[in-house]
């Protein structure tokens, strides 16, 4: 019995909760630890640019009954023929709608309600790091070509249940943009990518208990 209760624990704990699909995550109490990759394409009025690319790993760091902490860091990932691009502002959709939010770090202005532009649309809430109450520019901020930076959120909610909360329609603004021919900015959609690899501790913990339940078995098998 003892055998069988450490390899639960340790298929437990080398596996993730995280409910991803192709295009949202589910987040629940059972997450805290555990990360999701965003990967961002670039885009205006449905048109694809070249290059221009983006990505973030979102990390879970506290889920109550009434919020939930992340922390993001968002990369700027784009590459030839775009020479210059600037990441100003990201955000998402949750289900329930978050009732507020605040940020800290890199993008640290919060605005709900607001819409990207370039053809993506309602968002549900957007962060920047410039002045203004909209979702459209970060006001000559944001993360630059090969860089990186992090972001603290607080999401606010009236109420998260035993579901947890979903995340959707990822997105992202470009702005600065040389390489693109005559486009200076644009927006990016976001996928959920492949799921972060077990850390090794968890790895060693799967295998170790794999071994013994296997040396009990084959003891068995002798008996």
């Amino acid at each position: 019995m003892l055998l069988v209760a450490l390899f639960a624990l340790a298929v437990a704990s080398a596996s993730s909760a995280l409910t991803i699909t192709a295009t949202d995550v589910t987040v629940t109490s059972a997450d805290v630890g555990q990360s999701f990759t965003i990967i961002y394409d670039g885009q205006t009025s449905g048109n694809v640019i070249n290059g221009l690319t983006a990505s973030a790993v979102y990390t879970v760091q506290a889920v109550s009954s009434t919020s939930i902490t992340l922390s993001v860091a968002m990369s700027n990932t784009s590459s030839s023929p775009i020479t210059s691009s600037r990441v100003s502002v990201f955000g998402f959709d949750t289900n329930p709608n978050i009732t507020s939010a605040t940020a800290s770090g890199a993008f640290n202005v919060t605005v709900q309600g607001g819409a990207l532009p370039s053809g993506f649309g309602n968002i549900e809430v957007c962060f920047k790091n410039g002045q203004g109450n909209n979702c459209q520019g970060g006001g000559g901020t944001g993360i630059t070509l090969g860089q990186s930076g992090s972001t603290n959120l607080v999401l606010n909610f009236s109420s998260i249940g035993a579901s947890g909360v979903t995340f959707s329609n990822f997105g992202v603004r470009y702005q600065s943009i040389a390489g693109a021919g005559n486009i200076t900015s644009a927006v990016g959609k976001g996928t959920p990518g492949t799921p972060p690899v077990p850390e090794p501790g968890a790895m060693a913990v799967f295998g170790l208990g794999a071994l013994l339940v296997g040396a009990a078995l084959r003891k068995r098998v002798l008996q």
